[in-house]
């Protein structure tokens, strides 16, 4: 259960892989200018890719029921502690619901905190220092 959970958020950081090293080929043969063209257009395109699987990637390791994050979790848990995670885990798609909800309705920006420093790092990382600008 814990490969099979890995796998959700491990195919999402290659797919951003993939996107960062197209971009990174298609940015230095050539680079961003002021005028839009269909090169531009791919180039936010796959940026856009990057960001949406970095943040997939992210969400689906939150540790709550139905995300993959759970039973990774529980998979690395000691058996002592299970029935603990389980009463836990019971409520904690509701926390994770209203915590979407306030942060939409509110704009208090919880998620784009969680999120922000891993699609930093991990969109530098991939796609190289170009990719900032497009953020």
């Amino acid at each position: 259960e814990l490969w099979v959970s890995l796998a959700g958020p491990g195919s999402n950081m290659v797919l951003a892989l993939v996107f960062g090293i197209i971009f990174r080929l298609l940015i230095s043969s050539y680079p961003f200018g002021s005028e839009a063209s269909a090169h531009q257009l791919f180039l936010i395109m796959l940026i856009k890719g990057i960001q949406l699987n970095l943040v997939l990637a992210v969400f689906n390791l939150i540790p709550v029921n139905p995300l993959d994050g759970s039973h990774i979790l529980s998979g690395i848990m000691p058996l002592q502690y299970q029935g603990q995670l389980q009463q836990i885990q019971r409520y904690s798609f509701y926390v994770l619901l209203g915590v979407i909800v306030l942060d939409y309705f509110l704009n208090l920006g919880i998620l784009w905190a969680i999120f922000k420093p891993f699609i930093f790092f991990f969109g530098t990382l991939f796609a190289g220092p170009d990719f900032i600008r497009f953020i």
